[in-house]
């Protein structure tokens, strides 16, 4: 039989564990929650180093058009094919934007959601970025 004593021990021993397995269950948790896999931060790099580069490539198609045309286009379609072979599409198989913000125009990717995020130029969660040109009267 056991006593008082023993029984009390192996009631602790029991929290113990308990609480080592409810520690362990929560970091795990919080590190897979808070880490992403190393695939996925490739893939969204690779996706931040297309974007960029795609934008640069507009940007500097589009101040061509302004330098010949004396304006903006009125759609980045009308750069094809005289100051670009082909309009490129975002990675997330979406057209780039080209808009009119007051008076100043961008160029943007929305990114993965394909919603305007909250950052003014670069958003990382949703990867949307934003190229600024001057307004139209300026040069």
């Amino acid at each position: 039989m056991e006593t008082g004593a023993s029984s009390s021990t192996a009631e602790r021993m029991v929290l113990v564990s308990l609480t080592l397995v409810v520690i362990i269950a929560t970091g795990s948790f919080a590190y897979l929650r808070f880490t992403e896999p190393p695939e996925i931060a490739i893939r969204r790099s690779e996706h931040r180093t297309l974007v960029q580069k795609d934008l640069k490539r507009l940007k500097t198609a589009v101040e061509s058009h302004r330098a010949k045309h004396g304006s903006y286009p009125r759609a980045l379609e009308d750069l094809a094919p005289e100051f670009m072979e082909a309009i490129p599409i975002d990675p997330w198989g979406r057209l780039y934007l080209f808009y009119q913000a007051g008076d100043a125009w961008r160029l943007a990717s929305y990114g993965k959601d394909g919603q305007p995020g909250k950052h003014p130029w670069y958003d990382l969660e949703t990867l949307d970025a934003y190229v600024f040109l001057e307004p139209e009267g300026r040069r």
